[in-house]
């Protein structure tokens, strides 16, 4: 009686053996696959690793907020030199016209040109960013140029260099702070006696939205000769609002005197001084840019 279920029972456990050594296998190879091979028998083949994709780093792309016209404050020059490539043109207060053009990421050159009205004027410069980190930049620059009379009187001329130094809040200068110093000589005539001058100045262009800025800055101009009454200051500060684009750059704003210093007596500039009784905010500053 007990014989009779013997095969019965033979056959179960050795289903159960070879159900269980096929799931023990499967378990211990997650990642084979299985193959037939000509005999009828079953080979295991390795799956290879999923391929990783390396790529090499690249420079990243200007975003839209960055401000083409960050190569000055309002008046003042900044350590901020055009891209690679690209070339615009800057409108001051309608009389003066600026073209520049990138030579490389850090080297720009600016050819200035007075409108011929009462006198035409050309002014080439190099300005060269020698340091450029994320947060601290460094560029020296220099000019010269003449000025001449299309009535017929002595022309001038006009050199100088400059220094300047900024601290930028990331790596497109979205807020910058800007120290600017520019010795300078010029002259009335070429046989004059040259006027040395001193510019110096202190400014932040501050972004309050996606394409504004706020511009303000105090600069203090310095000239003096052989002849004492030739020495005079002029301090004054300068603030407005910048608008600006993928392609454009507008500036709003106002030059107001502060006080001049002569020979080492300050007068402070009040509503009687000349035009400020006129102008009680300063003299206007309108400027526009287009890149290409």
């Amino acid at each position: 009686m007990r014989l009779r279920f013997l095969p019965v029972v033979l056959v179960i456990c050795a289903a159960v053996f070879v159900w269980g050594s096929t799931a023990t296998t499967q378990e211990s190879s997650p990642t084979a696959d299985a193959g037939q091979v000509p005999d009828g028998g079953t080979i295991l083949h390795e799956t290879s690793a999923p391929a990783v994709k390396i790529t090499a780093p690249v420079k990243p792309v200007k975003p839209h907020s960055y401000d083409i016209g960050n190569d000055r404050i309002l008046t003042l020059s900044t350590s901020q030199t055009m891209p690679d490539g690209m070339s615009s043109i800057t409108d001051y207060d309608v009389l003066v016209l600026n073209y520049s053009y990138g030579f490389t990421d850090d080297l720009q050159f600016t050819l200035t040109f007075v409108l011929p009205v009462a006198v035409l004027g050309v002014l080439p410069s190099l300005k060269c960013r020698i340091i450029n980190t994320e947060h601290f930049d460094m560029a020296i620059s220099g000019y010269a140029g003449v000025l001449l009379s299309l009535f017929g009187g002595l022309g001038a001329f006009a050199a100088g260099a400059g220094l300047s130094f900024d601290y930028c809040s990331d790596a497109v200068c979205s807020t910058v702070v800007s120290l600017s110093i520019k010795p300078g000589i010029a002259g009335v005539g070429f046989n004059s006696e040259p006027l040395f001058s001193l510019a110096s100045g202190l400014g932040s262009a501050i972004k309050v939205s996606r394409s504004v800025k706020i511009l303000v800055e105090v600069e203090d101009i310095w000239g003096f000769s052989g002849r004492k009454e030739d020495n005079y200051g002029l301090f004054t500060l300068n603030y407005g609002v910048r608008f600006f684009g993928d392609r454009f750059s507008g500036d709003i704003g106002f030059v107001r005197p502060i006080f001049t210093h002569d020979r080492g007596n300050v007068r402070f500039l009040d509503k009687d001084y000349q035009y400020i009784d006129y102008l009680p905010l300063g003299a206007p500053w309108l400027s526009f840019t287009y890149q290409w």
